[in-house]
């Protein structure tokens, strides 16, 4: 896990000095803005819930490569997720690259809204099929945030909408 993790971020870098990053458009600055909001909001502590299949949720975000990503470990019950984010040098956008202990993997775009509000949208496949995601975060208050699953998809069976309220401990 820890290699792909590695090789992806070494890709990432090598675009990056590639003349990827002379894309200085407005877009750019609005994706890097985001995503330096949602960084600041979320990295520190241990952020929790309970969703609606009665499982414990628990996920740690730290700041990776001189704060150029964001690593995202995801705990759900005996399963796990590793996600990256940070800024595609090749497209300017706020991206995200996710694995996970079932062996499905998945690309996403991440964007914000108003502030205090984010939105994501991804799509993988695993060994038994493919998944796709379409999510929101929305921030409550300095410690809580409110996590929509708009559309979930994982090995090809459609999951139904559910809201989770989520709450750091420092």
């Amino acid at each position: 896990m820890r290699v792909a993790v590695a090789a992806l971020i070494a890709g990432l870098m090598a675009g990056a000095h590639a003349g990827g990053d002379d894309k200085a458009s407005g877009k750019d600055k609005k994706a890097e803005q985001a995503f330096k909001e949602w960084g600041d909001y979320f990295v520190g502590g241990v952020w929790t819930t309970t969703n609606a299949q009665g499982k414990k949720e628990e996920i740690r975000y730290e700041r990776i490569l001189d704060g150029a990503f964001i690593r995202l470990n995801w705990k759900i019950g005996d399963e796990s997720r590793e996600e990256v984010y940070g800024i595609d040098p090749a497209t300017g956008q706020w991206t995200f690259w996710g694995f996970d202990s079932g062996g499905r993997t998945y690309k996403g775009v991440a964007e914000g809204g108003k502030a205090g509000e984010w939105t994501y949208r991804a799509a993988g496949h695993g060994k038994n099929g493919p998944n796709s995601a379409r999510t929101r975060d929305v921030k409550l208050g300095p410690d809580e945030d409110r996590f929509e699953i708009q559309e979930m998809i994982i090995d090809g069976k459609k999951l139904p909408p559910e809201v989770q309220v989520w709450k750091r401990k420092k």
